[in-house]
């Protein structure tokens, strides 16, 4: 379960220090406050549905906002870990609906696709709260079936088998300006900012060709024991 375990621990903290960066625009984002519209707050006939589907008050999505912050955390932690995933998993979807299907993206799929094999996967049977209040011991393991890391391996493959080989001939990633784009872009920072200033085109050239490289060849790497 070693390989799992460290997966749980690097995704869980991954997406506790993802949401840390949402929270200055909790309200904006995913409260009523904000320039949002609920994609599912209108299919539903009940009125309880409707409700909990809308945009609510800063105050109840701080709170909610906390309870999926707790979630990433235990799941880190180990502990309670279905809890948590089926948690983060219906806090997913509704955070979906309320903000994110405004900037839809592939890593929220593969979020949501990992969310769901961890689920079944006993990544917490080592390295973990749960094995410690057990067995006394954060290193104590217990075996488990191969399946799900080999579903992970399956989702990350054709992933970048789509992603990375249409980038051969989609026009867009043929030269560097893509990626400058992207240091100026939606999730750009100061030190985004300055590198777009200094660095001169050429090796945003270089660096796409690196990234489609990687991409390319990662499919194949990933099932070779030795790489």
């Amino acid at each position: 379960p070693h390989a799992l375990a460290l997966l749980r621990i690097a995704f869980g903290l991954f997406l506790f220090i993802e949401a840390l960066t949402y929270l200055p625009a909790i309200s904006m984002m995913f409260s009523n406050q904000g320039l949002i519209h609920s994609l599912w707050a209108d299919v539903f006939p009940s009125v309880t549905l409707r409700a909990l589907l809308s945009p609510p008050s800063a105050a109840v999505a701080y709170a909610i906002f906390c309870v999926y912050c707790i979630c990433t955390l235990a799941l880190a932690l180990g502990v309670a870990m279905r809890t948590s995933l089926c948690s983060l998993l219906l806090l997913y979807l509704y955070y979906w609906q309320l903000s994110f299907h405004y900037f839809p993206s592939s890593y929220h799929r593969l979020f949501f696709v990992v969310l769901i094999v961890l689920l079944f996967s006993g990544a917490d049977r080592t390295f973990s709260l749960r094995m410690k209040m057990q067995r006394g011991s954060f290193l104590a393991w217990e075996p488990i079936n191969i399946l799900p890391q080999r579903l992970l391996a399956l989702q990350i493959s054709a992933t970048y088998l789509g992603v990375g080989w249409q980038k051969m001939w989609l026009p867009d990633w043929q030269d560097g300006r893509i990626l400058f784009y992207s240091f100026v872009g939606k999730w750009a920072t100061s030190l985004g900012f300055f590198l777009a200033r200094v660095l001169p085109m050429s090796v945003f050239d270089g660096l796409v060709w690196t990234t489609k490289m990687f991409e390319y060849v990662l499919p194949f790497g990933l099932w070779s024991k030795k790489l």
